[in-house]
């Protein structure tokens, strides 16, 4: 496959750039007029492949019917509260507000993960309330901010009613003027009936997503209403555990878009792997993986990544980012991108030189065969979801199998029982979980328990990981300062489990090697070749993949 590379030749400007290795040969790029050399061209390179690849597997939009079957089922959800005794419902679910980190400059803007599950909206701001005269009944009711001129000449205007009813289903739709009037109204409907209202308990629960001094005044009209509340507006209780309980488990829409991003991720990491070298920042790495993801398709990413190379791979969550990598090192990287409000997340791990060493590759492929063995038993389960275990039993099995493979290799000396060779292990080289559930929060649905069964529908991560510090004095001196971890994301399908990531960006060592040392060769008129000065006029790209049997 081959892509027409564009050489720039405007004064001053660079005229070509270094790509990649040619078989073992690097071909160098210079500046006009500068003869400097200029690594960091090459990697914006290749990408249109991904982009043209990935545009063909697009997935769908949710749309308004599946927004439609999410309320009704939180709102059923809520009528099932124990012990309930109340005649009708209120739930109160805002949006996320705007912040600024300075006046006038405001934060990247992330919605609200349950605010965009049941409607779908962007607008900041903004608040869905869900009322119920009856189990059979409720109207959903969407209040966005007031929009006057000088708002549209500053933000633009606020969504349509019918826009919102087109996307969400949600036909009645107010300013956050209108609020007061609206309770009011509903203080007088309900009079003498028992009113649930479902929210956080604490005063925190609206000032969390509006504060008074930044938003609209009618909100906290609404929060003083829910506190102050008239006798008969019996239940304060949180909405989260219902909407947690319908998102934990995936649609087969859902499922698409987490697999879209997890394919976008999985293309940035094998892109990242390729370009890696000694000299670079780490901040570049997380750089280039933002750029491949969002140029492919993606949103943003959606967390702030791991970007660790040598010693502080052994930090679980190292996000400075800002160390330069060297030779010899391997890199940790954990990062995921986000499409459509639902996130990927992965995890590789990789050598700054073309190969491992051999303590590398003895640490690595322990966890990788920790992996790949948990992998094999819940795939060998099927779609028997009858007997599929929970996370908190995966996680179990993995400190088992860990603790196996460092007692196998001797990395833990004689006078190591296995006993406390777990406890270690569980204490010290890998202190956090296996799994979590993913979806529109990368680490979602926390009130959901690891200790539930598995069930159809939900995705989670499987990562294994081994952190051995350089203060370490267990382990011999060869194995110390190293960190790796390795993770995929498993949903649970209709037919049985499928991995999003492991067939686009394999982790077996040998595998990681082969993605390190692939081609991505350009040969440019303007290039000059360190193998003798040849020159090979051609304006081609050609890109090389390859796979792992």
């Amino acid at each position: 496959m081959v892509v027409m590379l564009n050489a720039c030749c405007q004064k001053g400007v660079v005229r070509s750039a270094r790509i990649c290795e040619i078989g073992s040969t690097r071909c160098r790029a210079t500046s006009a007029g500068t003869g400097k050399t200029l690594g960091i061209f090459k990697r914006h390179l290749g990408f249109g492949l991904a982009r043209k690849d990935s545009q063909k597997t697009q997935p769908k939009k949710i749309g308004a019917d599946e927004f439609k079957l999410r309320r009704d089922k939180v709102v059923d959800l809520a009528w099932s509260e124990p012990d309930a005794k109340f005649e009708q419902l209120l739930l109160c679910v805002p949006s996320s507000r705007t912040y600024y980190m300075a006046r006038d400059i405001p934060y990247v803007f992330r919605q609200n993960a349950n605010f965009r599950y049941l409607s779908g909206i962007m607008e900041p701001d903004s608040l869905l309330l869900l009322h119920s005269d009856s189990k059979e009944h409720y109207r959903s009711v969407l209040f966005l901010p007031d929009a006057d001129q000088e708002h549209k000449k500053w933000h633009g205007p606020s969504l349509a009613q019918d826009e919102v009813e087109f996307s969400s289903g949600i036909t009645e739709v107010h300013p956050v003027s209108y609020l007061e009037e609206f309770l009011q109204d509903l203080l007088s409907q309900s009079k003498g009936l028992q009113l649930g209202v479902f929210c956080d308990p604490s005063r925190s629960w609206l000032t969390n997503a509006y504060s008074h001094d930044s938003s609209p005044a009618t909100f906290s009209v609404l929060e003083d209403c829910v506190m102050q509340r008239p006798k008969n507006w019996t239940t304060v209780t949180s909405l989260n555990q219902h909407i947690q309980e319908a998102r934990v488990i995936k649609s087969q829409t859902e499922a698409d878009v987490m697999r879209y991003a997890s394919s976008i991720a999985a293309m940035a990491f094998k892109k990242a792997m390729t370009d890696t070298e000694a000299g670079m920042n780490e901040r570049q790495l997380w750089a280039m993986i933002d750029y491949e993801c969002v140029f492919n398709g993606a949103e943003r990413l959606a967390f702030p990544p791991v970007v660790a190379s040598g010693p502080r791979a052994a930090t679980i969550h190292y996000i400075k980012n800002s160390e330069v990598i060297m030779n010899g090192q391997m890199v940790l990287v954990d990062a995921g991108c986000e499409v459509e409000g639902y996130c990927s997340d992965m995890s590789r791990t990789w050598p700054v030189d073309t190969s491992f060493s051999n303590p590398q590759r003895i640490l690595y492929e322990i966890v990788q065969h920790v992996q790949a063995r948990i992998l094999r038993n819940i795939e060998n389960l099927g779609s028997d979801y009858g007997s599929y275990p929970s996370l908190n039993d995966l996680y179990g099995k993995m400190l088992d199998l860990l603790t196996e493979e460092l007692y196998r290799e001797g990395l833990f000396g004689q006078f190591v029982d296995k006993k406390k060779a777990k406890d270690m292990v569980t204490r010290t080289y890998c202190g956090h979980h296996l799994s979590h559930y993913v979806g529109m929060d990368v680490h979602d649905c926390h009130l959901i328990s690891r200790g539930r069964k598995l069930e159809q529908g939900m995705a989670f991560t499987v990562e294994p990981g081994l952190y051995i510090s350089s203060e370490d004095t267990l382990f011999p001196e060869e194995f110390r300062g190293t960190g790796i971890r390795i993770e995929d994301i498993v949903w649970l399908s209709s037919d049985g489990p499928e991995n999003f990531t492991q067939h686009l960006c394999p982790s077996e060592s040998s595998c990681c090697g082969q993605v390190c040392t692939m081609d991505i060769c350009v040969k440019s008129e303007e290039q000059e070749c360190e193998r003798g000065g040849d020159g090979v006029i051609s304006d081609l790209v050609e890109i090389r993949n390859y796979t792992c049997n």
